[in-house]
């Protein structure tokens, strides 16, 4: 995950925990995977109830694209992996739109371009991070 926030990548990790009413009782080894992928992530969560999954989907989704891209954590607990939810209790999220581009002020450019033809030897250093 920390690999993926460094090259922008976007990445969805879903991860597994015990049921929501073994918290507390050792389980797991109680280890914090929420908080600890916080750390390397842009977005970290578990969801509360079955029906909230695929919001939190779709905003681990959206943020691992948007803006500078990179990792994002959901835990689903074992209780709702095994669960059935009523089709009329589902949520109907839509799917996130396309992230937005954002496109460098053309003066900004024409001025670097003006620079860089009046250098007599220009070095430039770009990372993948500058299409960001």
């Amino acid at each position: 995950m920390a690999n993926a926030n460094m090259n922008c990548w976007p990445v969805i990790v879903i991860g597994g925990s015990s049921d929501q009413n073994q918290e507390t009782t050792g389980a797991f080894q109680e280890f914090p995977q929420v908080e600890a992928c916080r750390l390397y992530s842009k977005f970290s969560a578990r969801s509360s109830s079955l029906d909230m999954i695929s919001s939190v989907v779709e905003k681990a989704a959206r943020t691992s694209m948007y803006g500078r891209p990179g990792a994002v954590y959901v835990d689903i607990s074992g209780d709702m992996v095994n669960a059935k939810l009523d089709r009329s209790r589902a949520r109907e999220v839509p799917c996130s739109p396309p992230p937005p581009v954002s496109m460098a002020d053309h003066m900004a450019i024409t001025e670097a371009l003006a620079v860089l033809k009046g250098a007599k030897r220009p070095l430039l250093i770009i990372g993948k991070g500058a299409a960001h």
